[in-house]
């Protein structure tokens, strides 16, 4: 399977990784099959994470928070311009006014539960290229549920 960069790096952070015993610096990550060594991208991430915990809460985020949560990764150089394009489009029939023609872009929503669904969904369509972005999606989330 073809993983992207951004993904590794999220994947590293949220996979249950112990610190190396042989590392004094403790930047490398280790798993059951290998190891990974976390790199300065994966520290700036990390940092990312931090400065955003409590700012954006995953189980009830609005489209209009979700589109900055992208932009803000995106400036940061943690993903791509078309992730954060993926990330930030928004088209939820629940979220539709009364009317049905105006999605309420300040009504918060579970977006964990919402991308791990688009996610499924890819994976049992076997749609590759939605399946990266999407997983990347789904690990950022993950951070900051």
């Amino acid at each position: 399977m073809i993983v992207s960069r951004t993904e590794h790096f999220l994947s590293s952070l949220t996979s249950d990784k112990l610190p190396a015993k042989d590392n004094q610096q403790g930047n490398t990550a280790t798993d059951v099959n290998n190891e990974v060594e976390l790199s300065s991208e994966g520290s700036k991430l990390s940092e990312v994470y931090d400065e955003l915990k409590g700012k954006f809460n995953a189980r009830a985020m609005s489209p209009n928070e979700m589109a900055d949560l992208a932009h803000h990764l995106e400036s940061k150089g943690i993903i791509s311009s078309s992730e954060a394009a993926v990330m930030a489009f928004h088209l939820d029939p629940s979220q539709m006014s009364s009317e049905g023609k105006k999605l309420d872009r300040d009504k918060p929503i579970d977006q964990l539960e919402r991308w791990t669904g688009h996610l499924e969904f890819a994976k049992n369509h076997n749609m590759t290229e939605s399946i990266e972005n999407t997983q990347t999606i789904v690990n950022i989330l993950k951070n900051l549920a």
